[in-house]
Formats: C-alpha cells, structure tokens, sequence
C-alpha cells in the first residue's frame, strides 16, 4: 500500500499525540486520562522494547512527566520454560527525579513470536524491599495489554498484567479481546 509505506518510511523518531477539545467535557476527560496516564507508562515501557521514554505534557496546568527505561532488562531468574527480567523505569516530574519503578516481567522463554517476541508476558505485582520483594494490588491498573492498556479490564479478578501479542481487538476501538492462534 503506497499509503502505509509512505508512513513508515518517512515516520519520525518521535511521535507526539496532541489533542484538541471542543468543549469543557472533552477537556475534563482528557484531563483525567493525563492524570491516570503515569500509572501506566512504566508498563508500556517495559512491554515495549522498540519505547525508550514517553513524556507527558500538560500544557494547561504546565506540568511535564518523563519516564525513561534506564538501561538493559535484567534476569533476575532463569527456568527451562520462563525468564524473569527486570525492567528499570527512571522518573522525571517537571525536571526533578523521582524515585524509579522496577518492573517485574515473567516471560515465556521458549515459544516466541516471529518478531523475537515471547508470547505471552506477565508483569507481576512487586516492589523490591530491603530482604526480598513485597507483593502490591494493582488497584486500577488494567489487567490485559496488547502492547497498551486494555482498558476496562481493571476489575477483572487478578493481580498481574498479561501482555499476549496474540491478543488481537478491533483496532479503533479495542472494546473486544480475542486470543488468536494455538
């Protein structure tokens, strides 16, 4: 498709969402998806390798968010049939450093995609304490992504995040999950 190429070919390193509101409602909700945005990020980052950083910015309140993977995934373990990597995300609230979020992955080490991708990753509900590691309740963080969120599946009764890329959903407006292939 000479449409679809010309896109990719011609794509810039960064890509930047900027939206405009017609009315106050509009700008409420958007101003409420920013709000709830950070919970997210650091799982979209750590799902997706080819996401170094993601910035928030609101330029009505004139704040700005930066997260930023800092450095490689690390193997915490190693089984015959999954790995358990971290993935450290730097944080950034108008230029001042926040504490980082270590994210947890459980990944399948044997079946992958044709992309090098596992098939199926599971971010786990830890923090890292001084001996150990100490299990959180995600609260509403959704809990299936297709490389982002999945949204409204927060009150489904688990206490992880599944990432399959075998997931597939319509892609306007991902309101359907299906689970495609073996």
């Amino acid at each position: 498709n000479q449409c679809t190429d010309k896109i990719t070919k011609d794509a810039s390193p960064l890509t930047t969402f900027t939206y405009t509101h017609r009315d106050e409602q509009e700008r409420k909700n958007a101003k409420d998806a920013l709000d709830e945005a950070p919970d997210l990020v650091p799982y979209v980052i750590a799902l997706n390798r080819g996401v170094g950083s993601i910035e928030l910015i609101d330029e009505v309140d004139g704040n700005t968010k930066k997260f930023v993977r800092n450095g490689d995934y690390e193997e915490v373990e190693t089984a015959d049939d999954y790995c358990l990597k971290t993935c450290v995300v730097d944080k950034y609230e108008n230029g001042v450093r926040q504490p980082s979020e270590t994210v947890f992955l459980l990944e399948s080490s044997k079946d992958f995609t044709p992309d090098n991708e596992p098939r199926v990753t599971v971010i786990l509900p830890l923090h890292s304490i001084d001996v150990g590691y100490e299990a959180f309740d995600y609260g509403k963080i959704p809990h299936l992504f297709l490389h982002l969120p999945l949204l409204g599946t927060s009150d489904w009764a688990l206490n992880y995040i599944i990432h399959a890329p075998k997931f597939s959903c319509d892609k306007e407006n991902r309101d359907n999950v299906r689970f495609s292939g073996n």
